[in-house]
Parts: structure tokens; C-alpha cells; sequence
């Protein structure tokens, strides 16, 4: 998964120097990338979920608090 991100960054940053046809065609590939990394994002999950739900009887998910993970900046 990390070298489509890779591959999918390299392409990013040479679609400004690209003309227009090409620049439209690298952009396609660029979203065909985004939508395969969120495919395997979402396998993975699925995958994950199966392996737990088949192998445990009971799952304990805590409170997942996400704002006290959260530095803002004016926090500091």
C-alpha cells in the first residue's frame, strides 16, 4: 500500500508540468490509485473484523475519545 501512495505522490507533483492531455490522463490515474489504496484500506478492516469476530467470543472496545489525543495549537 505504501508504494501506490508513493507512486500515486509522484505523480501528483508532475501533473503541473504536464500539458493538458496528459495532465488529465495522469489525473485519472491519480484518482484509479486513491480508489485501489481505499480498496485495500477497507479489506484490510474487513479482514481484520473476520479474525477477530471468528476467533473471540466477546470483544471489549473502549471509549475511543479522539478530542484528548488532539493537541491544538494554541495549546501548546
Amino acid at each position: 500500500m505504501n508504494d501506490l501512495i508513493s507512486k500515486k505522490d509522484k505523480l501528483a507533483s508532475s501533473t503541473s508540468k504536464r500539458k493538458k492531455k496528459k495532465a488529465l490522463r495522469v489525473n485519472n490515474a491519480i484518482s484509479h490509485m486513491r480508489k485501489k489504496i481505499k480498496q485495500l484500506q477497507n479489506e484490510i478492516h474487513r479482514k481484520t473484523i473476520k479474525f477477530l469476530t471468528d476467533e473471540f467470543d466477546v470483544i471489549i472496545i473502549p471509549p475511543f475519545e479522539v478530542s484528548d489525543m488532539v493537541k491544538r495549537k494554541h495549546e501548546r
